[in-house]
């Protein structure tokens, strides 16, 4: 599906339509003919149905004549499917494609099925008597007729009505003459949100439509904006989680489907926020230009050049939010316009750029002039950014949330020096001593161990606000298992995966099997653990609590002989990924995992038979390990085949793309194929 919204850039449009059939990132390309060349080689003898959302009626065809002429290269039978607020939009869509167009016009609800879905919304999980639910529904039936069956409407306010279980509230609520239109049910919906919650939502309206929001992201921009309201004791973090909940079970936010927690904003609900920011929040679009009111506080830019930043960006002294992209049609920013805004936007919390052309940015010296910044994030498209802060940055003592592939500090020595630095983003190892020093550090990402001063692994010690994911590289150069215990893992109950790495060539030179052992005992994680992969372990046994977890991956590790008996930690791990390993055999007491839902076996290259596996088990895969093995497992009768038998989903093939993280190994039943 593909939104496209009143206006739209035709190369973002037929980059994503590339995105969603290819499953992976878009090359780059120059112009919009290259990109209408490549999806035309990827939708070559292809049937397809494209969803084209929100198609708006304009006098200039250019830009949908652009668009469609790629998909002609489709198989016979494709079909596009386009929605429309008004039937002009579609014969436009027509008009400009050899496709034969049908309109049909979606029909209002019935008004029973119309008071069953707001029904749903307001009352189908509150826990009533029967004789109170009698009169709710009463009162219930009133206001949906009130609603003109608008689903969106519906659900709005059903979800309002729905945490405000009170006779009183929905009486008040059925005299509201706002509820007499969609707009006024959602202004009244929107009234209803505490004034916290009212102002983060609205900060959304810098946003583009159809935007897709990250969880964290946004809590994390509310954060540094200083929009959420916290009492003794509470987490400004958590604080804005619950914000986030809240708009989810009001239907404000969206849930977007996929891995990641994403959201988005209907149409009707963005229009209402853009009037209820007026001029504090502005965006600058594709056909959405216009002069920044000096009173604009949050900018959002989707193109931006030199020009824009020196003429027009600079004169914005009261802007404390500026998220801007730039993309291949745009010229590059030089490093002299980010002097001039850095010295004069002064009152900047949050400075998100993301940038086509740049690999590697140094930023200039001034940004050090950014007293109030809290949050920096800084990217390219599609593609890993080295970025490169001067010995100034550190002096940004309000610093919150760092984010980039790959941070290069001009003093590494001084970067300790931000205390309120909450959250620090990059791919790989953070490369600057005397972490430990960052008490208010809540994520970092990875750790690598080295036998130099400030890198030692008690560095982690009092880190324990940390949360989400640890990654902990090097311990070869870890001394002893009272080493080990120095990190204090178990005391940092908010981590939900942790990576344990050694060096895949100096694990065993440097470090025995049996210091390996010792270490990795002295790192017991929390037991709220949700997530454990330990990397080129050679240990001479292992701890009962490695199973503790809910998801298992060991990579290029020694023999797992027996799951450990004791403790009851075997009952809690659902998933076990086993990747690389020289072992000869499974466990053979694998029938202990009783909630073992997923095995998968991956370039295990000298097992040849498996033990009785678990009834609870789902999902079974085995792929690049010994061929006369995998053969066995397809082969009727076969001890192995047999071992299976009681498996649902069942996936062997002899090639498979190495997995590299455990989120991306993680099996769904489209990975799976029954076998005979």
């Amino acid at each position: 599906m593909v939104f496209l919204g009143l206006n739209f850039s035709v190369n973002t449009i037929l980059r994503l339509m590339i995105e969603q059939i290819t499953k992976k990132p878009s090359p780059r390309f120059d112009g919009t003919t290259a990109l209408q060349k490549h999806l035309e080689e990827v939708l070559c003898r292809k049937r397809f149905l494209l969803v084209l959302d929100d198609v708006w009626y304009s006098k200039d065809q250019e830009n949908l004549r652009q668009l469609m002429c790629p998909l002609n290269a489709g198989k016979a039978g494709s079909k596009i499917l386009a929605t429309s607020r008004t039937s002009d939009a579609l014969l436009s869509l027509g008009a400009v494609t050899a496709l034969h167009a049908v309109r049909c016009a979606i029909p209002d609800l019935d008004d029973n099925v119309f008071f069953k879905l707001f029904m749903h919304y307001a009352l189908d999980v509150v826990n009533i008597n029967e004789w109170d639910k009698r009169k709710f529904v009463m009162i219930g039936a009133e206001i949906a007729s009130k609603l003109k069956r608008s689903p969106l409407a519906a659900r709005i306010v059903g979800g309002q009505l729905c945490i405000r279980p009170d006779f009183n509230i929905w009486r008040n609520a059925l005299d509201q003459d706002l509820l007499n239109d969609t707009m006024g049910a959602l202004w009244w919906s929107y009234q209803q949100l505490n004034e916290q919650i009212r102002r983060c939502f609205a900060y959304c309206s810098i946003f583009p439509r159809m935007y897709e929001l990250d969880r964290d992201e946004l809590v994390n921009l509310w954060v540094a904006e200083g929009f959420i309201s916290t009492n003794p004791g509470e987490e400004m973090e958590a604080v804005g989680q619950s914000y986030i909940n809240e708009l989810v079970s009001t239907s404000f936010l969206q849930p977007v489907g996929g891995g990641k927690e994403r959201y988005m904003i209907h149409d009707l609900l963005h229009d209402l926020v853009e009037k209820v920011a007026g001029s504090d929040c502005f965006r600058v679009g594709y056909g959405r230009e216009g002069e920044f009111s000096p009173c604009t506080r949050h900018l959002f830019i989707e193109t931006c050049n030199s020009a824009m930043v020196t003429e027009k960006i600079v004169k914005l002294e009261n802007l404390r939010t500026l998220i801007f992209y730039t993309d291949e049609n745009d010229t590059a920013i030089q490093e002299k316009a980010f002097e001039d805004m850095f010295r004069s936007l002064r009152a900047l919390r949050v400075l998100c750029i993301r940038l086509w052309r740049t690999e590697t940015f140094s930023f200039p010296v001034s940004i050090g002039q950014l007293k109030h910044l809290r949050y920096l994030s800084f990217q390219r498209n599609g593609q890993p950014t080295r970025i490169i802060l001067p010995r100034t940055f550190c002096k940004l003592y309000h610093m919150q949330h760092l984010h980039c592939a790959t941070i290069v500090f001009s003093s590494c020595e001084d970067i300790v020096k931000l205390i309120n630095l909450r959250h620090l983003s990059c791919l790989g190892s953070m490369d600057f001593p005397n972490i430990g020093r960052l008490m208010s550090l809540r994520t970092f990402g990875s750790f690598r161990v080295k036998k130099e001063p400030g890198y030692e692994l008690h560095q982690l010690k009092y880190l324990n606000m940390l949360q989400g994911l640890l990654g902990i590289h090097g311990l070869e150069n870890v001394g002893s298992r009272e080493e080990a215990l120095e990190a204090n893992l178990s005391a940092k109950e908010r981590l939900s995966h942790l990576i344990l790495g050694w060096d895949s060539d100096d694990g065993l030179r440097t470090c025995s099997a049996e210091l390996q052992a010792d270490i990795l005992e002295g790192l017991c994680p929390p037991v709220y653990l949700d997530t454990l992969q330990l990397w080129s372990y050679n240990g001479s046994m292992y701890p009962d609590w490695v199973v503790g977890a809910r998801d298992l991956l060991l990579l290029e590790c020694s023999p797992l002989r027996a799951i450990p008996e004791q403790h009851g930690f075997s009952a809690h791990l659902l998933q076990l990924f086993i990747h690389s390993c020289s072992w000869h055999a499974l466990p053979y007491n694998m029938k202990l995992l009783t909630s073992l839902q997923t095995l998968e076996i991956n370039e295990c290259m000298n097992i040849r038979s498996l033990p009785s596996l678990p009834q609870s088990l789902l999902h079974f895969s085995l792929s690049d390990c010994d061929r006369q093995f995998m053969r066995s497992c397809e082969t009727v009768g076969d001890p192995n085949w047999e071992k299976i038998q009681h498996v649902c989903m069942k996936k062997i093939s002899p090639r498979s793309e190495r997995t590299d993280s455990l989120h991306d190994s993680n099996s769904s039943e489209d990975d799976f194929e029954e076998l005979s």
